[in-house]
């Protein structure tokens, strides 16, 4: 089914991906093999699924969708073997194939096969080119193969020891990847996308896309004649920082390390005993050093500068507990507020980036010092630049200075990222 709820067009789709090839000139001699495989498909294709077929299905169509379900919800072939089985005895003028296999070359044929290669159980070699003929192991020594004798459960069978099935230790299943490539440049709509970046990306100097980026000019530059032609394809290109760094678990680290020291939350905080020992023991901020008692039974530790009162931390909570917010925009952070306990637990990925990028900053002005509260809104909209969908070469440049952030380290503990 498509995205509005009717069938597939198995026939455009073919004809979309060979079009090139079905237009052949009439004075061409023979046919090479895609052209051949095309008006195969188109042939298939037609047959109808069963005499005077009105639901819209050919033959080639039903068996891609029973594929399709056998895919998503883990069919055995042997249980999809019997469901076509089933389907045939109980409409016998079903034009589908009886077998697993019969249906899988069908799907064959639109390129979606993959080649098994053997490889060893601890990925020491691959038992392909050169190595496809070996039997045990290069690298261990380990034998390709699981020795299981073959036995019905007769006595003559258990005393025949050199009777053994070889099955392979392990399989990997590789998915070739120029044929995909291949096939994204005969569907016209994929073709013009592949060509996008060169024909209609807007060059302006602001960054939106790998290619303004500065990995893809190196490349250009390094390899110029590969960079002529439009339609070559840069494949795992560096692409800028914030796709090369997990960005949202980076913030949902950071979100929980602020809320966690500034509410002073268990096991969440940076500010604890083991974080004032480390201080002490660099040689620094010896104004929150751990300080025992007389007694030497006790430890007390100074108070911070960002350190909140229990009515400044319940004002912090009120104001993520009364937020309002548009539709869409992100759930309902109020609820992951416990008011009365003074702290915030159960909200999600999504919930840390956009109360890093939007709401942190509310509190955090109104309550604390500006010598503490700065340095942390200049942190939040630090993220706030570095996830924009466009962002110029000036931005990144002062993205890159780090002197903003001296402060938050001057101010926390250590360990607060």
């Amino acid at each position: 089914m498509d995205d509005r709820g009717g069938l597939d067009d198995i026939d455009g789709l073919l004809r979309d991906a060979f079009g090139n090839i079905a237009n052949l000139e009439e004075g061409n001699s023979g046919l090479n093999e895609d052209a051949k495989r095309f008006y195969k498909l188109v042939d298939k294709a037609g047959l109808e699924l069963y005499l005077n077929c009105t639901t819209g299905f050919s033959r080639l169509s039903f068996i891609i969708h029973l594929y399709h379900l056998k895919c998503l919800h883990g069919w055995s072939n042997t249980s999809f073997t019997s469901l076509l089985e089933l389907l045939k005895e109980a409409i016998p003028d079903l034009n589908i194939p009886t077998s697993f296999n019969k249906a899988k070359n069908m799907v064959k044929e639109l390129g979606l096969d993959y080649e098994k290669i053997d490889v060893y159980p601890n990925d020491c070699m691959l038992y392909r080119n050169e190595y496809i003929n070996d039997s045990v192991c290069r690298i261990c020594g380990e034998s390709r193969y699981n020795q299981t004798p073959t036995t019905d459960g007769s006595e003559e069978d258990f005393a025949l020891l050199n009777k053994v099935h070889k099955v392979d230790a392990k399989t990997l299943r590789y998915f070739p990847l120029i044929p995909r490539l291949k096939r994204l440049f005969m569907c016209p709509n994929t073709t013009e996308a592949l060509r996008w970046h060169d024909e209609q990306r807007l060059k302006d100097g602001c960054i939106r896309h790998p290619a303004d980026g500065q990995a893809w000019k190196n490349l250009d530059s390094q390899y110029p004649n590969f960079s002529k032609e439009l339609r070559n394809l840069r494949l795992g290109l560096q692409r800028m920082i914030r796709h090369n760094l997990d960005v949202m678990h980076i913030e949902k680290n950071i979100v929980d390390s602020i809320i966690g020291t500034l509410l002073d939350i268990p096991r969440k905080t940076k500010d604890h005993a083991k974080a004032r020992y480390d201080l002490k023991e660099m040689g620094i901020r010896k104004n929150l050093h751990p300080i025992n008692t007389k007694d030497g039974k006790r430890t007390k530790l100074a108070r911070a500068c960002f350190s909140m009162t229990k009515g400044e931390r319940s004002i912090f909570c009120g104001v993520l507990k009364k937020i309002k917010l548009p539709d869409g925009s992100a759930s309902n952070i109020s609820r992951c507020v416990q008011q009365e306990e003074r702290k915030l637990y159960g909200y999600k990925t999504h919930e840390h980036h956009f109360m890093l990028h939007y709401l942190l900053q509310i509190p955090i002005k109104s309550i604390l010092p500006d010598h503490v509260a700065i340095p942390l809104v200049r942190l939040c909209s630090f993220f706030h630049q570095l996830c924009q969908k466009e962002i110029s070469f000036e931005e990144i440049n002062g993205v890159r200075d780090c002197r903003d952030f001296v402060p938050v380290g001057e101010n926390f503990s250590a360990d607060l990222f």
